[in-house]
């Protein structure tokens, strides 16, 4: 996962720190040319806490993904498939840290992914072979129960609404043919 912001409306910023992932993008070819699937992503992360530009507390978290894919893919050669396509599914984050004052503070949460993928696939055998992946999910819609600081003094209670824009996500790894 590559860095990008996580945050809660009317709460201090999260910006999530560049992190490893785990992923499955499991599927059915129902025609050469296009695939529909699954993926489950699962990213554990550190992140740290900012008023402006000011870092103000740390923590750490996990973000997971998991829902439907649809993707096109274009045979380049006999062994190289290149492809991009579209996931929708359900975001889970959950996040703890502290303030620099030593203040606690924590999220859980979730919304609706809405994302994009490009990949190459080398086929190295009749069923092994190597992808890579540059993909994004998003919140665009979603909530989040927070507690700690600021929660009590921005008086808008403990739920919030919970949308954030594409974090990027470059992986790598073998893939299957079945």
């Amino acid at each position: 996962m590559l860095p990008g912001e996580m945050s809660p409306n009317n709460w201090f910023h999260t910006e999530a720190n560049a992190a490893p992932s785990v992923g499955v993008d499991g599927g059915w070819v129902p025609h050469p040319s296009f695939w529909l699937g699954a993926y489950l992503q699962l990213t554990p992360f550190t992140f740290d806490r900012t008023s402006g530009d000011e870092v103000i507390g740390d923590g750490s978290g996990t973000f997971t993904s998991v829902g439907l894919s649809a993707k096109a893919r274009f045979g380049v050669s006999e062994n190289v498939m290149l492809g991009g396509g579209l996931t929708l599914g359900r975001n889970f984050v959950s996040y703890e840290g502290e303030d620099d004052a030593g203040n606690g503070f924590e999220l859980s949460g979730g919304g609706l992914n809405m994302g994009a993928t490009v990949e190459a696939v080398l086929r190295t055998s009749a069923k092994l072979g190597l992808s890579t992946q540059l993909s994004f999910l998003s919140q665009v819609s979603g909530s989040a129960d927070v507690k700690g600081y600021p929660t009590s003094i921005t008086g808008s209670g403990e739920d919030r609404d919970f949308s954030f824009t594409p974090i990027f996500f470059f992986s790598a790894g073998p893939t299957l043919f079945l």
